[in-house]
């Protein structure tokens, strides 16, 4: 549950995140943030803040609207779940999908258009589960094969994070490095590549559309 508050007490981070994180929650990640020790030979001792209290509340107020109805408005999601033990969002997203077809009454076979969104939090969940860069570059090749089968249109979404700041951290290094070599396999099977930059789109690649492949029978409905 969203809240807020004014104190003149320090922040208790472990106790903020008590009041804000269900109880069926398995995990709390939370991030704080921090100032450099020096500035022009001054050392820094402590941050210290200052607000116009009822005017402060009233602009907070406006931060934290987040009802289900603002949720829903604004990210179209309407119901979440949580992975029990060995489960993953993998399975979820399967389920879900099974469901839906099965509530509009479509089969599998005759769905054209599929979005994957997104490449980025997929490779991030395999190095999470211990997967090495050729294992995760095995995968990705095998994805760029279904998209080069053509048998259902795709659109891929995916993140570019080589063109900011330099990863500080080695883990960071290699997911910037694996995402790019995926993300060069997909856009090289793909008919159609486009760069967002600040809501723009900016076409990187206009390739002839290419037949489907022919194929010897209709690709199962399968699981993750």
């Amino acid at each position: 549950m969203d809240f807020f508050e004014l104190t003149n007490e320090p922040l208790d981070i472990t106790n903020v995140a008590r009041r804000v994180v269900p109880p069926e929650c398995g995990a709390t990640v939370t991030l704080d943030g921090y100032v450099r020790q020096f500035t022009k030979g001054r050392e820094t001792l402590y941050l210290e803040y200052e607000a116009y209290e009822p005017m402060a509340i009233k602009e907070m107020e406006k931060l934290v609207e987040t009802s289900d109805d603002w949720i829903a408005s604004r990210t179209g999601i309407r119901q979440r779940h949580i992975a029990v033990e060995g489960q993953t969002t993998g399975d979820l997203a399967f389920g879900a999908a099974k469901a839906a077809l099965e509530a509009a009454g479509v089969a599998a076979k005759d769905i054209d258009l599929i979005v994957v969104d997104c490449l980025t939090v997929w490779i991030a969940n395999l190095l999470d589960r211990g997967h090495g860069d050729a294992a995760v570059l095995s995968e990705a090749d095998d994805f760029a094969a279904i998209v080069g089968e053509r048998a259902v249109a795709l659109i891929v979404i995916s993140n570019e994070v080589g063109e900011g700041v330099h990863p500080p951290t080695a883990i960071g290094i290699r997911f910037r490095d694996l995402l790019g070599a995926v993300n060069q396999r997909i856009a090289a099977a793909a008919d159609l590549v486009t760069l967002m930059v600040a809501g723009i789109p900016v076409p990187i690649k206009r390739a002839a559309p290419r037949p489907p492949r022919s194929q010897g029978g209709e690709r199962a409905f399968e699981g993750p």
